[in-house]
């Protein structure tokens, strides 16, 4: 009985072992080919037999490189190019990914493709990202023929920045310091051949908030005209923000300004001698960005009553509630002060707006119904000086919306 059971366990054991011996990973007849030479360059094609492989595909060095990972599906495969110096000897080696011992090589050259000079050209340095300490990404891409060398160095203000292979680009350098320079200029070189080079500028991005700087503002007012004048805003920047500026100034917000507009001219304002006017920017993106200036007081010499022309009243489209957007606009001579309000049926839906504003918009105007409605305009503290505008109404019907439906499951009854 003991001599059977050893025998079973024997023969089980040993068919085990011829199974696993059977699946073992097997890479063999590794094949590297180079190509025609083109520009002093060549490409390498990888093919290769293979049985009872993993599921994760395999990847290719050789040299000390790792040029990558692929499907055994993809096979053959090409890799390149390489320069074809007559001196470099190359050397690939396949691997599985699940089992690394299950691997072949092959050995290229030397290959020689003489026949011109080192050229460098289209070469590109182009700014990315910027990280957190202020340096940025760079991205360098160039075209190169007869280079003889497979590497590249790149050197900024005389020193190097980096080692790369020439099969790797486009190549990017991570946290790239241009030590404020805002128009740096790269220079790439063939490793071992210093003829062999080219070079390329760009404006650097800001990439540390903390270098903005406004400066130098002034806000100088023309003449009065009617009681009223204009004020132009111009100052003095460096290392600003993308998206612009905001001007704002005795509370009220003039809007945001692009910095090629400058200088920006704003207005009308009243000159009634008894305001203190001060503006004061701001850098959209960088809000400890800013400078500041009082015009201080401004008197016109009064030439009549207050008035208000030129009142206009535009309705927009509707929106989905059933009201709309109006917007106003009107000139104004001899007020006292720079703000008005709006009047509907008897009732103030608009107060405290600023005449620099303009034009208007009120917004989700409820018309209550009227074809025809009527504002009225009056510039604050100063009741008799009004105007009236009457506009066609839109028909706005608000969007039907039924909404928080519940269903609720009740007691069964007999």
């Amino acid at each position: 009985m003991h001599i059977k059971i050893f025998t079973s366990l024997l023969f089980l054991t040993t068919l085990l072992g011829v199974q696993q011996t059977q699946a073992q990973c097997h890479i063999y007849d590794l094949v590297a080919t180079p190509g025609d030479c083109v520009n002093g360059s060549f490409i390498v094609t990888l093919d290769f037999q293979y049985n009872d492989i993993g599921n994760e595909g395999f990847n290719v060095q050789g040299g000390g490189f790792q040029y990558g990972n692929f499907e055994y599906a993809d096979l053959p495969i090409s890799l390149g190019p390489f320069p074809g110096d007559g001196t470099s000897v190359y050397e690939f080696v396949a691997i599985d990914n699940q089992h690394p011992d299950c691997s072949d090589f092959a050995l290229v050259g030397p290959v020689s493709c003489a026949g011109g000079n080192c050229d460098i050209f289209d070469f590109v340095a182009e700014p990315g990202d910027c990280n957190s300490d202020g340096t940025y990404q760079l991205w360098l891409d160039f075209q190169v023929e007869n280079p003889g060398n497979a590497f590249f160095d790149v050197t900024y203000q005389g020193n190097s920045i980096g080692f790369f292979e020439i099969a790797d680009l486009p190549v990017v350098i991570g946290h790239f310091n241009d030590n404020g320079n805002p128009h740096p200029e790269i220079v790439v070189c063939i490793n071992d051949h210093p003829d062999c080079c080219a070079e390329d500028g760009f404006d650097a991005p800001n990439c540390n908030g903390s270098n903005c700087n406004i400066f130098d503002m002034t806000a100088v007012h023309g003449d009065c005209i009617n009681g009223m004048f204009f004020v132009t805003i111009d100052f003095e920047y460096e290392n600003v923000g993308d998206d612009g500026f905001t001007i704002q100034g005795n509370g009220v917000n003039y809007g945001v300004f692009g910095y090629g507009d400058l200088p920006v001219v704003l207005g009308p304002f009243a000159g009634n001698g008894t305001t203190q006017y001060e503006f004061g920017v701001q850098d959209v993106n960088h809000p400890d960005c800013s400078d500041a200036v009082n015009l201080g007081l401004v008197e016109c010499p009064p030439t009549g009553n207050c008035d208000i022309f030129d009142l206009v009243a535009d309705p927009g489209d509707c929106n989905p509630s059933g009201t709309y957007n109006v917007t106003i606009n009107f000139g104004v001579t001899n007020t006292n002060n720079n703000f008005f309000k709006v009047i509907y049926q008897g009732n103030v839906i608009v107060n405290h707006a600023s005449i620099a504003n303009l034009p208007y918009v009120i917004h989700n105007f409820q018309d209550n119904g009227e074809d025809f409605p009527v504002l009225v305009v009056c510039m604050n503290e100063q009741p008799d000086c009004c105007a009236e505008v009457e506009f066609q109404a839109p028909v706005c019907q608000p969007v039907c919306h039924i909404f928080e439906v519940v269903a609720e499951p009740h007691a069964c009854d007999d």
